[in-house]
């Protein structure tokens, strides 16, 4: 689901085709990698199991985790490698159970890797935000991937920033949810019509004691919800927010299908990606956006889902029947009159296929009243443990409401007008209303309050809280406190790097630095610098000495670099550690937490210089005219493991220009040349072959003086032998 203004990409898709419960052909996305430039996304993401991911033995991932540059994230992987032993493929009955990541959301600053899941993205110019409602995703930044799972979100807000542990979701995130819960509803239809069929038991274990029979294998069910409905009611439950109206399911058919839903456009009409299925019309399905009534007199825009998306004839006609006593009308754009009390149904039937979809409206006298979804404490005054002035409490409606930002409570006997509170909420305080769904309530003094996580709120009838048009009766809708209202916790380093930074030197040394990144953005910016060592022990400490004098300074809010001036005495090496000391008043970014007191792991990194890069291949080609064995024009393409500080511009146009940069093990001829064709690969070409013994198998040698060293000068220049050649200078 795409709101308005949001420009996505789809940079790859891969897809399989499957059979369905009733025994017809579907296709469905293994894979999809999408790039989020900008707005908001909300996604439905089905997996045949919910189920634990299990990873191998051997791997251990843990919140916080850096991955080194270059190495393959998370989110690049799929069950068949995670769960692969020894480069071996798991059995069906292994690999079928587990999730994998099937979306990956590439965003500004970070990705996000999606497995069995409804969630949310989100990016504006103030950073990007994942929010998932069911399911389990990780988001990677910084080198740092964060686990997230059922009603928790996490935020990035700065380039190269690591994300912070997963939170609560906020008010704001789950009333995304909230208002898409017609979309839910249409998604988890759409994905229980297209299930797949199980797949067949697994193999009867062995017999554990000698003598007893083994016992036929049968196939387990799984203790997940019955129906797909039932898993988005149960998150959507514990967050606060209302259950969603009940969808039809198929009895027996517990499992989910490895599909993706199509996205719709919620800014004014549709958007239908490049569907994965085609052909006639299968099924519709008939929902409103959020309500399942009309009010007497009243309207209601109903919507028709048809699969498969890419039907020849999607044209559909609409119609209404009463059934217990009500009567309606309803226009060719599907907009729904109410004009008599009781239940209609509402049916769409496209003519092609003769398919038709149904849905059961209530006319009613009035509209049900504003619902509370969630009530949400937040920390969001002066620091303490605990409740404190300005804290906050968010009360979100389930459907705008005739309130507006001009709805203002100041004083305690206002909101005690408005709201019962299950526990005393102190001896002063106010409210206002923020837009029309969201009640922000701020203590003022809370002396004497009981209320914590937990406690409910009730709206209370005399405040008048009714749907936009003011037609449903007063709200007296209650909800239960989520969030909290402590202190958040304080940053702590996720990791501490080395590097040879300054003159290359053999360990430390001057320039070199240490790169310090905490878990959260925090109240330091690239304004805070140290200037000196005793500004620099003023903030932290290390394990071991690092010189006599050494500078600090922030290169962002999350990362604090430390640059030696002078070594000497230094004791500090890769494996030591570093303590943020109180002092120094680290704190999250609003200010809000303890100051850190953060002890680091150990150091990883290096001081000393990066090695020398080494040739990894030598092959042989006929590159010149045709001839039995090396002649003209033949070449010898040397490459490198690493970026080397050459580039196309060195280029060696004799014999004793190459001779310089390398050693052959035998005669290259009497004339050659050579040219770097980027900065890892150097080809060799012969101008005339005579004398020449060279052959595959053998040699060469870089010299010393030709200094071939990595990308930023810093490593010892190669003197690498290459393995034999291979190849062919034969045509």
């Amino acid at each position: 689901l795409l709101k308005e203004n949001t420009q996505i990409t789809v940079v790859e898709s891969k897809g399989r085709k499957y059979l369905k419960a009733d025994g017809s052909e579907g296709t469905a996305v293994d894979w999809l990698d999408i790039n989020l430039k900008q707005g908001t996304m909300l996604g439905g993401l089905a997996t045949k199991h919910e189920t634990t991911q299990t990873e191998k033995s051997g791997d251990t991932k843990t919140t916080g985790q850096v991955y080194q540059a270059g190495s393959k994230l998370v989110a690049s992987l799929d069950g068949w490698e995670l769960l692969a032993d020894e480069g071996s493929q798991p059995p069906w009955y292994a690999s079928s159970k587990q999730k994998k990541v099937k979306v990956q959301v590439d965003m500004p600053w970070g990705v996000a890797a999606i497995r069995g899941t409804f969630w949310n993205n989100m990016v504006n110019s103030s950073g990007q935000s994942t929010a998932v409602l069911t399911g389990t995703a990780e988001v990677t930044s910084g080198g740092v991937t964060v686990p997230l799972s059922g009603n928790q979100s996490t935020t990035v807000t700065q380039p190269g920033a690591p994300p912070p542990p997963p939170a609560p979701m906020p008010p704001a995130e789950l009333q995304q949810f909230v208002q898409a819960q017609g979309w839910m509803a249409q998604t988890a239809q759409t994905m229980t019509q297209n299930q797949e069929l199980p797949a067949p038991p697994a193999p009867p274990p062995a017999p554990t004691m000698p003598g007893l029979p083994t016992i036929p294998g049968m196939p387990t069910t799984p203790t997940i919800p019955t129906s797909i409905i039932d898993i988005i009611n149960q998150a959507m439950q514990s967050a606060g927010a209302p259950p969603m109206p009940g969808m039809p399911t198929i009895p027996g058919m517990p499992t989910m299908p490895e599909f993706i839903t199509t996205l719709s456009y919620d800014g004014g009409g549709d958007y239908t990606p490049p569907s994965i299925i085609g052909g006639t019309v299968t099924s519709i399905n008939v929902y409103s956006e959020s309500v399942m009534e009309v009010v007497y007199g009243g309207t209601l825009q109903m919507y028709a889902c048809i699969m498969p998306y890419n039907a020849t004839n999607q044209t559909i006609a609409w119609s209404v029947m009463p059934l217990s006593g009500g009567t309606a009308t309803i226009d060719s754009t599907g907009l729904l009159t109410g004009t008599g009390l009781g239940s209609v149904r509402v049916t769409a039937t496209n003519a092609a296929s003769g398919v038709t979809g149904t849905q059961d409206i209530e006319v009613v006298t009035t509209p049900s009243a504003p619902a509370i979804t969630a009530v949400v404490a937040a920390e969001a005054g002066a620091a303490e443990a605990g409740f404190g002035t300005g804290d906050t409490l968010t009360i979100i409606f389930n459907v705008p409401t005739n309130k507006t930002a001009a709805d203002i409570y100041p004083d305690k006997a206002a909101v005690d007008a408005v709201l019962t509170f299950g526990d005393s909420f102190g001896t002063e305080y106010s409210g206002a209303w923020t837009d029309n769904t969201t009640l922000v309530i701020t203590s003022i003094n809370p002396a004497g309050s009981a209320f914590n996580v937990g406690a409910t709120v009730t709206a209370k009838v005399g405040a008048g809280i009714k749907t936009l048009n003011g037609l449903s009766a007063a709200s007296t809708a209650s909800g239960t406190t989520i969030g909290s209202f402590e202190l958040p916790p304080a940053p702590t380093i996720v990791c501490v790097t080395a590097a040879e930074a300054g003159a290359p030197e053999a360990g430390f040394g001057t320039g070199d630095t240490l790169t310090i990144i905490f878990n959260a953005t925090t109240n330091k910016t690239t304004a805070d610098i140290y200037p000196d060592k005793a500004a620099v022990d003023a903030v932290l400490s290390f394990s071991a000495s690092f010189g006599t004098e050494y500078s600090g300074a922030w290169t962002d809010n999350t990362t604090l670099v430390i640059t030696s001036v002078n070594p000497a005495g230094s004791a500090f090496d890769v494996g030591g550690t570093v303590t943020i000391l109180a002092g120094a008043g680290i704190k999250t970014i609003d200010g809000l937490s303890a100051a850190s007191t953060s002890v680091s792991g150990a150091s990883l990194g290096t001081f000393d210089l990066p090695p020398a890069p080494i040739i990894v291949s030598v092959v042989a080609a006929e590159a010149g005219s045709a001839e039995a064995g090396f002649g003209t024009g033949d070449t010898l393409t040397i490459t490198f493991n690493v970026p080397t500080n050459k580039t196309a511009a060195d280029i060696y146009p004799d014999k004793a220009a190459v001779d310089a940069v390398l050693t052959f093990s035998a005669s290259f001829g009497t004339d050659y040349s050579g040219v770097w064709t980027d900065n890892t690969t150097l080809v060799i070409t012969s101008i005339n072959p005579a004398g020449s013994a060279f052959d595959v198998g053998d040699t060469v040698t870089a010299k010393l003086g030709a200094d071939i060293k990595t990308l930023n000068g810093l490593s010892a220049a190669s003197t690498c032998i290459s393995a034999a050649s291979t190849g062919t200078f034969t045509p």
